[in-house]
């Protein structure tokens, strides 16, 4: 079997792994209120940034940033997400949608990804984890000396396997005698589950 024909082999079965998988992130959750801790707070602007300082891969993780009004002067900016992120009054934008693949490098060959897609609309929250909200405005002492709210993001592991991924991350290796698997995701790829923390 010559070189082409062989790629050509590895391409289509790369194809027919990823399609099954790329379906996107699907809100799973309900839209809730985000919490102020008072009426002026309502008006403040809110933080998006990691719970924790983990090292996370969000290079495919979207920002879309969406001004005016719809039907006149809506404009909507997509970009790479560059954590924190501010969005509400004063800020770039009123509404953000973030949408995309978060990943984690586990160990030499195991690595772990979520498909998050979150919304911002002024108080609006609407989200894909499955972890859940944790809503920590009670336990501040004074949330009022804070200029803005915040959503933090945390991801814990699920030990359940991404069969497609490890499928993929297989194909590909064996098309680049096993680089692709030990520099970007190694040998097994598990699903995570996010979560978020919220502060009024």
């Amino acid at each position: 079997m010559n070189s082409f024909a062989k790629y050509l082999i590895i391409f289509f079965v790369s194809v027919s792994l990823l399609l099954p998988s790329c379906s996107g992130a699907e809100r799973q959750n309900p839209e809730i209120q985000l919490p102020s801790s008072g009426e002026q707070r309502s008006e403040m602007p809110v933080l998006v940034q990691f719970e924790d300082d983990l090292e996370y891969d969000v290079k495919t993780l979207m920002a879309t940033f969406a001004t005016g009004v719809e039907g006149k002067d809506r404009r909507l900016d997509r970009e790479y997400a560059k954590f924190p992120i501010l969005v509400g009054t004063g800020a770039r934008s009123k509404e953000l949608e973030l949408e995309g693949t978060v990943t984690r490098r586990v160990s030499w060959n195991k690595s772990e990804r979520k498909e998050v897609l979150i919304t911002i609309e002024g108080n609006k929250l609407t989200h894909n984890c499955g972890l859940g909200i944790t809503d920590k405005t009670l336990a501040l002492s004074n949330p009022g000396k804070k200029p803005f709210r915040s959503v933090r993001l945390f991801f814990q592991s699920t030990g359940v396997r991404d069969t497609p991924r490890t499928g993929f991350a297989w194909v590909v290796g064996l098309g680049t005698y096993l680089l692709y698997p030990l520099i970007y995701t190694g040998f097994v790829v598990e699903k995570m589950d996010c979560g978020l923390v919220i502060e009024g």
